[in-house]
């Protein structure tokens, strides 16, 4: 089972313009030999995998959210 780590992000992504109105979040996923923006980096497919799942699970959740406050109604 993959790890959770909650972790604020000090880079310029886009999430931190979107945030401003609405809920953001993002998912990282390890890079090889913690290389990130260059041309060395790579990131495991079990590693794309786990981060694919979360992004799936996580819009299955907030989807079954949606459904069932609109059945409440």
């Amino acid at each position: 089972m993959a790890s959770i780590k909650r972790m604020m992000s000090v880079a310029a992504h886009d999430a931190m313009y979107i945030s401003k109105i609405a809920p953001t979040a993002m998912i990282f996923v390890p890079s090889i030999n913690g290389k990130n923006h260059c041309l060395e980096e790579g990131t495991r497919w079990s590693d794309i995998e786990k981060g694919t799942l979360l992004l799936y699970q996580t819009l299955l959740r907030q989807a079954n959210e949606v459904v069932q406050a609109v059945n409440e109604q």
